[in-house]
């Protein structure tokens, strides 16, 4: 079981490692069939992030709208672009948002869904 898990976390770590973000965060009611990538812009090298030590990753699952008048469930993963962190996998339901607890560096996120939808990412200071 172990190995299995390994092996999966490393797959996802060389997938998020080389993917490029599609969507920038803060991003609201972006519609979503597949998979998608948001991410904060990187502050480069050398400047300071003088952001709280503490914030929230939100992510919304816009579900029934016009765009998607069915419910839907997306997967949600949570990473930090330097990549020693990945919080997930988390499901949410149509209508349902998610509140996670990152730091202050970079982070990203990935949703999936099989069914189309509209997805807002933003993030709260504390």
């Amino acid at each position: 079981m172990k190995k299995i898990f390994l092996i999966t976390i490393s797959l996802f770590m060389i997938a998020a490692t080389t993917l490029k973000a599609g969507n920038p965060i803060p991003s609201f009611n972006t519609p979503i069939l597949g998979k998608a990538y948001f991410q904060e812009a990187p502050t480069g090298p050398g400047t300071a992030n003088n952001q709280d030590e503490k914030r929230d990753m939100n992510v919304n699952n816009g579900g029934g709208n016009t765009y998607a008048p069915t419910a839907s469930v997306i997967t949600v993963y949570i990473y930090r672009l330097d990549m020693k962190k990945i919080q997930g996998p988390f499901v949410v339901a149509s209508d349902e948002t998610i509140s996670v607890q990152i730091d202050n560096q970079e982070w990203g996120v990935i949703v999936n869904t099989e069914t189309p939808t509209t997805v807002s990412v933003w993030i709260d200071q504390k």
